[in-house]
């Protein structure tokens, strides 16, 4: 405490304790708090969107819509490990038998899916399901890739299996519906209202719309 003192009233001497930090790294900081307001921003008004727009209308009285998003964390090897305790509340909750055979199969076989975080998504349909136990629900899972996806096999996969896990949990009350922001993008394009929507979504695509191709080398 003496020591503090005696350098709050002798500034000189801090000149002397330790390294001046390097400005860079306060500066890069800054970039990336920043950054994320902006993606949050983006996000918000994303979600505002979905939420007025998706077709079904999740605000209506009898029906849920819960929306999970990916950036590129999914090109990476999931780990989708589930406690066995799932089973038994998967079992107890009304018309989730899909949900539980595909928790079954991705027991049976943990290398089926790649890239997409099954026992994740599973856990997400268990707490929509009891916690709507009476609406029709729809888990939204939104996910980011390049304009030139086609051209990269990680993407190619990622696409098969979440069109793979659509086919296995449909039937249940809680449905599965995957759809890139491009293609959500695309869709609100086509709408004429609000009057606001045709820039925002211009504002996203130049943030996010982007060829790996076509990037220059770092």
């Amino acid at each position: 405490m003496r020591e503090s003192l005696r350098l709050w009233f002798a500034p000189d001497r801090l000149r002397g304790v330790g390294e001046t930090p390097d400005y860079r790294f306060s500066l890069a900081n800054e970039r990336t708090f920043l950054a994320w307001i902006r993606t949050a921003l983006a996000l918000v008004g994303g979600g505002l969107a979905v939420a007025q727009f998706l077709d079904g209308g999740c605000l209506r009285e009898g029906v849920a819509v819960a929306v999970t998003v990916r950036c590129i964390e999914y090109l990476g090897r999931r780990k989708s490990a589930v406690a066995p305790s799932y089973d038994r509340l998967l079992a107890t909750t009304p018309a989730l038998d899909p949900w539980h055979r595909l928790l079954e199969q991705l027991r049976a076989q943990p290398s089926a899916y790649r890239h997409v975080d099954v026992g994740g998504l599973v856990k997400y349909a268990l707490a929509l399901g009891r916690t709507f136990p009476d609406r029709l629900t729809t888990l939204l899972y939104l996910f980011w890739e390049p304009l030139d996806a086609n051209q990269f096999d990680e993407f190619r996969r990622h696409r098969a299996e979440l069109a793979t896990l659509g086919e296995a949990v449909s039937g249940g009350r809680v449905r599965f519906e995957a759809k890139s922001f491009e293609s959500l993008w695309r869709e609100w394009t086509e709408r004429r209202s609000p009057p606001w929507l045709a820039s925002h979504v211009a504002r996203l695509r130049a943030r996010y719309s982007v060829s790996i191709a076509a990037s220059p080398a770092v």
